[in-house]
């Protein structure tokens, strides 16, 4: 152990007292396409935002959904917005003012 700092491993290593009760295993099925509503429970919002740099126009929203059958664990889906197309690239501009996006 470090005299400065400890690290993750002296902090947190080593066994579990005995008193902490099992926890099961948290298992999440594959989703190869997760949609809203169909997989989501209801617990959703904007996670962050692509913007033109220069105009500010909104161009995407990142939205997280939050798996219907294993609470605490997130799928993400881009939603275009004010007429993006439904594909970024890095190459695309800003519709309105020509600009370059950023999040």
């Amino acid at each position: 152990m470090s005299a400065e700092r400890p690290s993750w491993q002296d902090v947190y290593g080593g066994q579990l007292p005995s008193s902490f009760p099992p926890v099961a295993r948290n298992v999440t099925p594959v989703v190869d396409n997760p949609e809203c509503p169909r997989d989501c429970s209801g617990r959703h919002g904007i996670d962050s935002r692509i913007q033109c740099e220069s105009c500010g126009v909104t161009a995407y929203e990142d939205w997280h959904h939050e798996y219907r059958v294993n609470r605490g664990v997130n799928f993400h889906r881009l939603k275009p917005v004010n007429g993006a197309p439904a594909l970024i690239s890095a190459h695309m501009s800003c519709p309105v003012c020509g600009g370059q996006f950023s999040k």
